[in-house]
């Protein structure tokens, strides 16, 4: 049974389109944000991944960052373009890990596990919250997986084509560089820092839109 329609398209699956939302959101706060705000602030910005693993700047573990962005591109692109099977280990190794990791912090040193985003003015305790969330993401890409292959569904990948809309799209991130650089370099803390955050995160939903296969009359994969 093949997972393609008539016309060349996916399929809508909306599981997947929210696990694709998800990880889109995932990757541009744990990747992109990091990534480009080292690139526009320097050593005045500092990032921190956990285990041990940060620095200022592009300095300390920035290469983490760009492996990060390289496996969640490839992650999205393959996700958004078909899903064939490479797509299922991607996207198990990114949320079972992660979600197992999240977990134990959370049972072992709940007093310390707390999301602070100080460009937004936000420290929130993760004990409870942390796990239920990337627990029950990593539950719904594991059912997603196990159904998708009992399924035995062919998963081609849909090649990428250049469209105008694309363009449009690659052109507004290229111009937004120059946007994040003047509001990111703000008061710690600022509306203007905070602008510049959301700016950041809407600049890598839109590069991924632009992984998406053209619109057909008949739908395309469920995804934002």
């Amino acid at each position: 049974m093949s997972a393609l329609e008539s016309g060349g398209q996916p399929k809508p699956d909306r599981l997947l389109g929210a696990l694709l939302v998800w990880t889109t959101l995932l990757t541009g706060i744990l990747f992109w944000l990091p990534l480009v705000r080292g690139l526009v602030e320097g050593s005045a910005y500092r990032w921190d991944l956990g285990g041990g693993i940060g620095g200022r700047g592009t300095g300390g573990d920035y290469w983490v960052l760009v492996v990060g962005i390289v496996f969640a591109f490839a992650l999205l692109y393959l996700g958004r373009r078909g899903a064939p099977l490479p797509f299922h280990a991607l996207l198990l190794s990114l949320h079972l890990p992660l979600a197992t990791a999240v977990t134990w912090t959370a049972l072992t040193r709940p007093e310390e596990f707390r999301f602070e985003g100080a460009s937004l003015g936000v420290d929130i305790s993760l004990a409870w919250l942390g796990p239920a969330l990337f627990g029950g993401f990593a539950i719904l890409a594991l059912w997603w997986v196990v159904r998708d292959v009992r399924r035995r569904r062919v998963r081609t990948l849909v090649p990428w084509s250049w469209t105008r809309l694309n363009a449009i799209r690659l052109t507004v991130i290229a111009v937004l560089f120059p946007v994040e650089a003047m509001l990111l370099r703000g008061e710690l803390g600022s509306v203007r820092e905070a602008a510049g955050v959301a700016v950041t995160v809407s600049q890598w939903f839109i590069l991924n839109r632009a992984l998406n296969p053209p619109r057909s009359p008949r739908g395309a994969l469920g995804s934002s």
